[in-house]
């Protein structure tokens, strides 16, 4: 991988929409072997650990690790969305030395958060230490410590890779982290160190490592030995930062009120069986989180080159592309949830059919209206972001505490649908009124038209089958294939060359790939 030369003259890679939208393609497959990778590896390890561990221990673990997720977003502060805007920006305009200045203010951004994190850290551990259901976890949780504590190195430097298009850097450095935790985690096991502490400390030595490659492969050291004449102020980091860091939190509060005050006002069992349910929705939320991973440096290049139209159609593009990659997983959702969960769950979630449509309901709506969210962020426009995502959260607790006490996981489920479609709905209003921008056209409303009426279709067809598998085929394939398909024939000759170009790549590299196995064989 070749780094960004310090000379700070990179290769433009969103010069055109045409050229932007090809890496956005690029970049989210390769945002997709990434994640799956993680998935691949994590849930995998999750499964040894219950075995292995003793039930203390890994509850503690678990507890230790979700108090440091939580604690992660907060440390990170959108620095990733920050520093992908603001480089896209010098890209762009061609600005002297504009990624090295970019480079050092984030770095000196990274750093105060770096001592805020540690101070955070240290009051958290303490009042951790007051509850004693959370006491035992303290320990592990300390050694979790530099996990959150390089969170915003890590973020500032993959918003470089995204605005300098290095897309295999991510999968790179998340190799890295998954080929450390796997043998040291088994060498811990097999010498009988058990313990939250020990798996917590494999962790930490696996992100720290990763985080130090991803810094020295993106090119960050690179830029900041470069002097540059001028520099940049820490407020823009902070600006643009609370407004990614105000999104990012809305979701995460969002898909956990439901759960909360249902558990709370129905009791721990209906939460237990609505949990796994809103789980599910959270991960095509992922899904859509790979797609939008290229947007904003591009939809920020095209606002630097003052073509407003060109970012709304890149929003309008991503979006319906969006809707292609998750409809099958939607289609499940919608179509046929009662085999879905009963494959997954048991009869564990076996009344929760309903709420789970009506949250497949809130995530197409998340899918199509989300990039939306960028489009404003690319405007230069962050305290309309941080009003959306105040105004969301509270229609979700007054939606929550409304609905729930009657109709239980429905109001739940009912609950998140109607605050994704409020915070969304206010982007797509304030678009709307600001540039007369309709978050629709011709092709995404055939597209729509083609998942919906899919969607029905294996609503139907999947009665007729009696076995759960072929059900879930059915709804899987009649959701997923005429939306790709009406989407390619809609999105005309460009997108049917994209494609084209995308599949000839991916076939070169198996041959590729098949050649070198090849000759490995005859070799031997």
């Amino acid at each position: 991988m070749v780094a960004v030369p310090a000379s700070d003259k990179p290769v433009h890679p969103w010069s055109n929409t045409r050229q932007s939208r090809s890496n956005i393609a690029a970049g989210s497959a390769w945002s997709l072997t990434s994640w799956l990778l993680g998935a691949a590896t994590g849930l995998p390890l999750t499964v040894v650990l219950v075995r292995l561990m003793s039930p203390s221990s890994f509850g503690t673990y678990a507890l230790a690790t979700s108090v440091s997720t939580f604690v992660a977003p907060f440390a990170a502060f959108g620095l990733q969305d920050s520093v992908a805007r603001r480089a896209a920006e010098a890209l762009t305009s061609e600005e002297h030395q504009g990624l090295s200045t970019v480079a050092r203010a984030a770095t000196r951004v990274a750093v105060y958060l770096m001592v805020l994190v540690s101070v955070t850290v240290a009051v958290v551990s303490l009042i951790m230490s007051r509850v004693s259901s959370l006491s035992p976890a303290v320990p592990a949780f300390l050694v979790l410590a530099p996990v959150v504590l390089v969170a915003p190195l890590r973020d500032a430097a993959t918003g470089l890779v995204q605005a300098t298009f290095q897309p295999k850097i991510p999968l790179m450095s998340g190799a890295l982290r998954s080929g450390l935790i796997l043998p040291l985690t088994i060498s811990l096991l097999v010498a009988g160190l058990r313990s939250a502490v020990s798996m917590a400390a494999v962790e930490s030595v696996a992100v720290g490592v990763s985080v130090v490659g991803l810094v020295l492969w993106s090119g960050w050291v690179g830029q900041l030995r470069a002097r540059p004449e001028r520099s940049l102020a820490s407020k823009y980091f902070m600006t643009y930062g609370l407004a990614a860091l105000a999104g990012t939190m809305f979701f995460v509060a969002v898909s956990q009120l439901d759960v909360a005050f249902l558990g709370g006002f129905h009791g721990s069992a209906v939460a237990g069986a609505y949990a796994p349910v809103s789980g599910i929705a959270d991960a095509i939320g992922a899904l859509f989180a790979v797609v939008a991973s290229y947007v904003l440096p591009a939809t920020t290049a095209a606002r630097i080159r003052g073509k407003d139209a060109d970012l709304l159609d890149l929003i309008r593009w991503t979006s319906r592309w969006g809707l292609v990659l998750c409809a099958p997983a939607l289609g499940l959702m919608a179509a046929a949830p009662g085999p879905l969960l009963h494959l997954l769950f048991g009869n564990r979630s076996a009344g929760m059919v309903l709420p789970a449509r009506i949250l497949a309901v809130g995530v197409t709506v998340d899918v199509l209206l989300g990039f939306n969210t960028f489009a404003i962020l690319a405007l230069g426009l962050p305290r309309v972001l941080v009003r959306n995502a105040l105004l969301g959260l509270v229609v979700s607790v007054i939606a929550c505490a409304t609905l729930i006490p009657d109709l239980g996981a429905i109001g739940a489920a009912a609950a998140t649908a109607i605050a994704i479609l409020v915070a969304n709905g206010l982007a797509s209003s304030f678009l709307w009124h600001r540039m007369k921008f309709l978050p629709w056209d011709r092709p995404l409303v055939l597209t729509v038209a083609a998942f919906v009426a899919g969607t029905g279709a294996a609503v139907l067809l999947s009665q007729l089958a009696a076995d759960d598998l072929v059900r879930l085929a059915v709804a899987a394939g009649l959701a997923g294939i005429p939306t790709i398909a009406v989407s390619v024939l809609a999105g005309g000759a460009a997108d049917r060359e994209l494609l084209a170009a995308s599949l000839n790549t991916v076939c070169r590299r198996v041959r590729l790939g098949y050649r070198g196995q090849h000759r490995k064989g005859v070799a031997q």
